[in-house]
């Protein structure tokens, strides 16, 4: 066992669907994987015990941080000799103080342990996204006090717990259901949803059962129709894992008001280049810490792989919805490609590559735990060459699309074109709505994001994802040169040239000589904030160059409060600061 300063936290894995659903197993994972994904946890601060497949509950309960007990397909009325052993324990563990949480069939599991009754629900099967109403003693409980009084979570599930067990207490209740949550002691607690259950894993799920649950009487179009993400799902997983202290000394910690984990540490420390930090802190011995940062450094670059694959691809969908020749687009980014691929050797295959950089992360991970610093620190480094090469083929590849589109349908078309795919982002804002969320926290889930994406496009000195703090009275920003992404245009870091404003538009902060790919950062944070909230969530000094005038650098500004956002960053994007936000 690991030592009491790296206490891990055990699942006990009731159940598998790897036989039963091996499609959804081989899409999201058995079980076990799920929670491990959902938890954010490395491999190394779990602990595994199949106890369905006879695997055998053989350390104390205090050997671990915490326990969590997964579902299973199987059912607890069965009483299987397996199931009996794991109550036993579980009894034990309730008992020890350490904290516990059991989910659906480990909810009814530690019911049963501790002297309750569980059996088929007389109101029939519970399947797909419910409403969850949380009662006054939930609402004050340590577990679930910063979730909404009523919640939405997923679930399916035929038993439940049908009498609870001396000294429990009902925190939640579904409309089928009367205990989905429940207080066994102190630190026990179980749920009779799904908390580690997306949508997508849903679907995939009602497409695997969609025939049992027919028979069942369930109407499964409806059901399916009726599936949502269920985002109080994760932070609650978060919670119970914070109440465990495992992870404690975790350098990556789930942030509920950014809705993903980030990289913690004073604004100071969220400049410096996570590649950076991974080698001084395998050199330095801190293993778990150099480990998880090599891993996060992946998480990092996500986003801006994904968004440059979904951007080209309906950037190409664009231009063919306007009436471009299929043939003329094909040819011109079968050029594009051939421009941004030049001196490479083999097929361009993005997605292969970023798998691989994916697994070049795993590797140097491993050796960060090994405590091999030697071999660490340039596997370290492999995974930011791998992830720099891939980005600004990538990066360039876009922007070389955006760049069709103005020589197709003119540069005016280019506002259009941002509008249309940072939709989805864009609506994603509606959380920084000063009506209900207070500008504190969501200046500091903004930040936050910021850093993150300014990592993650490696920029900066060296393109390691290093950025300056600015610290203004009113303001706090962060600048870099170069830029990693559109910003490199004007240092002529690129794949060639891609075009810029040639004259002033609201969408480009009214400049000339942006490039027309950044103008989707003054898209985000400013003309379409203003337009929905009212005020920019950010104001963006864009790098650019137009004859007359030149800056290299490029700097994110995030305000104390909005109502201190100056006039004219309004009117560079055709608007006017609104009377309310005006500063008495």
């Amino acid at each position: 066992m690991s030592g009491p300063q790296e206490k891990r936290l055990l699942i006990v894995k009731t159940g598998s669907i790897v036989e039963r659903l091996p499609s959804v197993a081989a899409a999201f994972g058995d079980l076990d994987a799920i929670f491990a994904r959902a938890l954010g946890l490395p491999p190394e601060r779990l602990y595994v015990v199949a106890v369905h497949a006879g695997d055998v509950l053989s350390d104390p309960p205090d050997a671990f941080g915490g326990v969590l007990v997964t579902g299973s397909p199987a059912m607890v009325s069965a009483r299987e000799p397996w199931m009996e052993a794991t109550a036993d324990w579980l009894r034990g563990a309730v008992l020890s103080g350490v904290p516990v949480l059991g989910v659906c069939f480990g909810h009814q599991l530690l019911a049963h342990a501790l002297g309750g009754t569980v059996g088929p629900n007389p109101k029939g099967p519970e399947a797909g996204t419910v409403e969850v109403a949380f009662a006054y003693e939930g609402r004050a409980d340590l577990l679930f006090a910063d979730l909404p009084a009523r919640a939405k979570f997923n679930a399916h599930h035929y038993e439940s717990v049908l009498a609870l067990p001396p000294g429990a207490t009902m925190l939640a209740e579904s409309a089928l259901e009367a205990y989905q949550a429940v207080r066994y002691s102190e630190k026990a607690w179980g749920v009779q949803f799904h908390p580690e259950f997306d949508a997508a894993f849903m679907h995939a799920l009602i497409d695997a059962l969609g025939e049992s649950l027919a028979t069942a009487g369930i109407d499964v179009n409806a059901l399916r129709a009726a599936i949502g993400e269920a985002p109080d799902g994760l932070p609650l997983l978060r919670r119970f894992l914070a109440l465990t202290g495992v992870g404690a000394d975790d350098p990556v910690v789930f942030h509920p008001g950014v809705g993903q984990d980030v990289r913690i540490g004073s604004w100071d420390e969220q400049c410096r280049s996570t590649y950076d930090m991974a080698t001084d802190a395998v050199r330095q011995g801190r293993r778990y810490e150099a480990a998880r940062l090599a891993r996060y450094s992946v998480t990092e670059a996500q986003e801006a792989f994904e968004l440059f694959t979904q951007w080209r691809e309906r950037t190409r969908l664009y231009l063919l919805e306007s009436g471009v020749e299929e043939r003329m687009v094909t040819a011109e980014e079968t050029a594009l490609v051939a421009r941004v691929t030049e001196g490479r050797t083999g097929p361009f295959e993005p997605e292969r590559e970023w798998r691989d950089i994916g697994v070049l992360a795993e590797e140097a991970a491993d050796l960060c735990m090994a405590g091999e610093a030697e071999a660490a620190v340039p596997a370290i480094e492999a995974v930011r060459l791998a992830w720099l090469d891939l980005h600004d083929r990538l990066c360039d590849w876009t922007q070389g699309m955006v760049g069709l589109v103005a020589h197709h349908l003119g540069e005016e078309r280019i506002g259009a074109l941002w509008q249309m795919l940072m939709a989805d982002m864009s609506a994603g804002y509606e959380r920084y709505n000063i009506d209900h969320t207070p500008w504190k926290r969501s200046a500091e889930a903004l930040l936050y994001i910021t850093a993150e994406a300014l990592r993650g496009h490696l920029s900066g000195p060296g393109r390691r994802g290093t950025v300056e703090l600015v610290r203004e009275k009113d303001r706090i920003g962060f600048r870099f040169a170069p830029c990693g992404s559109g910003g490199r245009n004007v240092t002529g870091e690129t794949y060639g040239r891609y075009p810029v404003t040639t004259e002033p538009h609201d969408w480009a902060w009214n400049l000339k000589g942006v490039c027309l790919y950044c103008a989707h950062c003054c898209v985000l944070s400013e003309v379409n904030p203003i337009q929905r909230l009212g005020y920019p969530a950010r104001e963006v000094e864009p790098p650019y160059e137009n004859g007359k005038d030149r800056r290299l650098y490029c700097t994110w500004w995030v305000y104390n409060d909005p109502s201190l956002v100056p006039d004219e960053v309004y009117g560079r994007t055709g608007h006017r600061k609104p009377s309310h936000m005006m500063k008495e």
